[in-house]
């Protein structure tokens, strides 16, 4: 009975981990459109050639991937372009030494590639991988930076730098491409003491802060986030085995039937490798970085790391796995994987001049390229349709920052919570009213701003002057996302509930109107301010597809101190 139970337990132990290098799709109806584009007549901002792990060729030769991703490139690719190496440049342990006897195969691993990419018209990125970090830890990975940067002639080829954790990089003004070293974050601190000694950023913490505002502030763009470690993977690192791992679970061949299930159990629920995605830092890491992606309109993952091709959807988050550059492991459908292929390849990452996206995965049998899936990342930014247009407005109005059911609370409730500012936000105010084309000159709307509580937006006016633009009434949601959930996406859950009226009510706490008595005393006793105006701003042709968020009701504008305001008398007149 014990040995029954026994065998039924690792046969379900080793089909519900048993993976395959084969091509495999979620379902039929993607199988049937697997090569259906929806490129046909867009314009291309830019394409983005990715492939990961590609550092394990042998002496005197390249890899099958390298070798049909070069033709695919040199054929295809324009100066706009970017060929990406997902880390893993250099298995086992990176580069070492000059005189280390490992040396001579670590340099061929990094020429080949170089070689790949010798007539590609663009740019070409290195990012890191763990296994680049495993010679001495910052020093080797130094090592690799400088050789790869001095081969290409080109000191920005290897992001992020000097074992920092990330770099934004400008690609066009539609496109962002946000480099992170996710070895970074996983690695043993207490091992590399002096990691951070030259990088802007020194915690973790300051680490998610930077991300946040490169997603909020790039808000408008299509953001391309290149790290080695995938947000989620149906791979080995996900806990999915091929039939070989489950009999053959050592790297010496000795068949272990049974214990082999047992070991992929084991890890994939234990959390044994800091480099499997159930891993602690791994699960803090992913859960920040994608809660933080969650709260943008258009943002890609791109990785390596398992030695396969996976394209994978889940709540908004769309990964993309390119780890078969020189290895090959199998893959697992189901969960949120729409595709995957075991073997050597690659992707393409097209971008389009309308906002939308389309990826393609490609396999690399005999040394050419062959089509496997093409899927469709983003659509096309909705057409925005202007129902104000010639909608005129009265010149003043009577507004209040809240109504009087959200001010109007019991005896007891006041007794309770205090009778804060309700009566100031629930009492009307003569305001002039605004709209955004004909206000002080005329406005154009730069981007959302990025406020943990306010919801404002940044605005040029026709003299280049920037200006912000801020409700108000504050957002509850956005403070419980920013501050309080942060590795859960929950704005969408706390619209219109009972939580989200009980901060709102908070916020009276505090007076809506005294930044307007904060200029007026800094006036009095010399110090530099700002300038705020209070109006009230429907919602008007101006304000384009921000109308959605924003218009109807009071808002307060101010100067931003910057360099535009350099002549300004309350700024101290710094250009003097």
């Amino acid at each position: 009975m014990k040995k029954s139970y026994l065998i039924t337990l690792l046969s379900i132990l080793f089909l519900s981990n048993c993976a395959t290098h084969d091509v495999q799709y979620k379902n039929e109806e993607i199988k049937n459109n697997s090569n259906t584009t929806t490129s046909s007549g867009k314009v291309l901002e830019r394409t983005l050639y990715l492939i990961g792990d590609a550092g394990n060729a042998y002496l005197g030769e390249s890899t099958e991937a390298l070798k049909a991703f070069t033709k695919k490139i040199n054929k295809n690719s324009s100066k706009k372009d970017f060929v990406v190496f997902l880390g893993d440049n250099i298995y086992e342990k990176g580069l070492p030494k000059k005189e280390s006897e490992n040396r001579k195969i670590a340099e061929h691993r990094i020429d080949v590639k170089i070689e790949a990419v010798k007539d590609f018209k663009g740019k070409v990125l290195f990012i890191p991988g763990n296994h680049d970090w495993y010679n001495n830890g910052l020093p080797g990975l130094k090592r690799q930076e400088k050789y790869i940067e001095k081969a290409l002639n080109d000191k920005n080829a290897f992001q992020p730098e000097k074992g920092c954790p990330l770099k934004k990089i400008n690609v066009s003004e539609n496109v962002l491409i946000l480099a992170i070293d996710s070895q970074w974050y996983l690695e043993d601190w207490d091992k590399n003491p002096t990691m951070n000694d030259e990088c802007d950023i020194k915690t973790r913490k300051d680490f998610f802060l930077e991300i946040e505002g490169i997603f909020k502030k790039n808000n408008n763009k299509t953001i391309v986030v290149v790290m080695h470690h995938p947000t989620m993977t149906n791979g080995s690192h996900g806990g999915k085995y091929t039939l070989n791992k489950h009999l053959f679970p050592l790297k010496r061949k000795i068949p272990l039937p049974g214990i082999g299930s047992l070991i992929a159990q084991v890890r994939s629920q234990g959390g044994v490798s800091i480099q499997d995605n159930n891993s602690k830092l791994y699960i803090d890491l992913m859960k920040r970085i994608t809660t933080l992606a969650k709260g943008s309109d258009k943002v890609i993952f791109a990785s390596g790391h398992d030695h396969n091709l996976q394209y994978l959807e889940k709540e908004g988050i769309k990964q993309i796995v390119s780890g078969s550059g020189s290895k090959t492991s199998g893959t697992s459908m189901g969960g949120d994987c729409l595709f995957s292929y075991g073997k050597q390849g690659y992707a393409v990452l097209d971008i389009f001049k309308d906002g939308s996206s389309e990826v393609r995965f490609y396999s690399s049998e005999n040394n050419e390229s062959n089509l496997l899936y093409t899927k469709e990342v983003y659509a096309s930014e909705k057409k925005y349709i202007d129902s104000y247009k010639n909608k005129e407005f009265e010149s003043v109005t009577n507004a209040s920052a809240y109504s009087k059911e959200d001010t109007d609370k019991s005896n007891s409730y006041k007794w309770f919570w205090g009778d804060h500012y309700r009566y100031v936000y629930g009492t009307d105010i003569k305001v002039p009213i605004v709209t955004l084309d004909q206000h002080n000159g005329g406005f154009k709307i730069e981007r959302k701003g990025g406020g943990h509580q306010t919801r404002s937006l940044r605005l040029t006016r026709n003299d280049n002057r920037t200006y912000a633009l801020r409700a108000v009434n504050k957002s509850a949601v956005q403070f419980l996302q920013s501050v309080v959930f942060k590795d859960t996406y929950v704005e969408k859950d706390f619209k219109e509930t009972y939580t989200e009226k009980a901060f709102l009510d908070f916020y009276t706490s505090s007076h809506p109107y005294a930044t307007f008595t904060i200029a007026k005393m800094s006036e009095a006793i010399d110090l530099y301010h700002t300038n705020p105006e209070l109006f009230y701003m429907p919602k008007h042709s101006a304000l384009g597809k921000y109308n959605e968020e924003f218009g109807d009701e009071l808002y307060i504008m101010e100067e931003r101190p910057d360099d535009t305001f350099l002549d300004i008398a309350s700024f101290g007149k710094p250009d003097a």
